[in-house]
């Protein structure tokens, strides 16, 4: 695992964000016989954005883990966000971090993937969503220096498209990392998306609201996303009961 390392981070460090094929090759050998064979060994090198065989590699949790494994504060944690920006499914370097407070904080809450206008402000539940939220948290006494706000994912993603569960586990190691920095006392997920990321065991999450989760000894609990609410009204008296039991547990 160690050659694998040092070669993925040979490539982050280099800014190689391609590759022309899964082998090298030497051209000081290559003899060319006919044009047929210059096509077919073009076509073999052509260069592809973002290749998937990059991704695949970077994509190994414990790639992942090594990246993130020097990293001691926010700051230098953004950075490392940045520079993998590249290696994830979207086409923007506007990178969603997080707001609130983020010396252990009571609270972090966790959305899923970051939309059009969380993009745009680059700020967590921004627009609508975000507006309902204040109210929710308002509901239940916490000021804005009691938590944190951030989402599963930092990038919004190409073309809206949905992201996979090797995406999810790519993002994983991360998302974890950013928690670890945080170290908040409660952990309140919002949607499927940031749940099926930390407890990829613990089912869908129906089943799971009401019940309280364990992230390493730290609290955790989930519920509907404001997105989610603002789009389906009658959703919200689950959500207020979910955020009662979270009132509870942080008397």
């Amino acid at each position: 695992m160690e050659s694998v390392r040092s070669k993925i981070n040979f490539l982050i460090n280099n800014d190689v964000d391609f590759l022309f094929s899964d082998n090298p090759v030497d051209k000081t050998k290559l003899v060319v016989k006919n044009n047929q064979q210059v096509a077919k060994q073009s076509a073999v090198i052509s260069v592809e954005k973002k290749s998937d065989k990059l991704m695949d590699l970077v994509i190994e949790k414990e790639v992942c883990e090594f990246s993130l494994k020097d990293v001691s504060d926010l700051e230098s944690f953004k950075k490392v966000i940045v520079k993998i920006s590249h290696l994830t499914k979207s086409d923007s370097s506007n990178i969603v971090f997080g707001k609130g407070n983020n010396k252990s904080p009571k609270v972090m809450f966790i959305g899923e993937i970051p939309d059009i206008e969380e993009e745009t402000s680059g700020t967590p539940f921004a627009g609508s969503q975000g507006v309902l939220l204040e109210k929710m948290l308002k509901a239940i006494g916490l000021k804005q220096d009691d938590f944190y706000l951030t989402n599963a994912v930092n990038y919004h993603p190409l073309n809206n498209q949905i992201l996979s569960k090797k995406d999810l586990e790519f993002w994983a190691p991360f998302l974890k990392k950013h928690i670890e920095l945080i170290n908040p006392k409660i952990i309140y997920l919002f949607g499927l998306t940031p749940l099926q990321m930390l407890f990829p065991n613990s089912g869908n999450l129906v089943s799971n609201r009401g019940k309280l989760l364990d992230l390493q000894g730290v609290k955790s609990m989930c519920s509907y996303h404001p997105s989610y609410l603002v789009r389906i009204p009658e959703k919200k008296k689950e959500a207020w009961e979910d955020l009662q039991m979270l009132q509870k547990e942080l008397v």
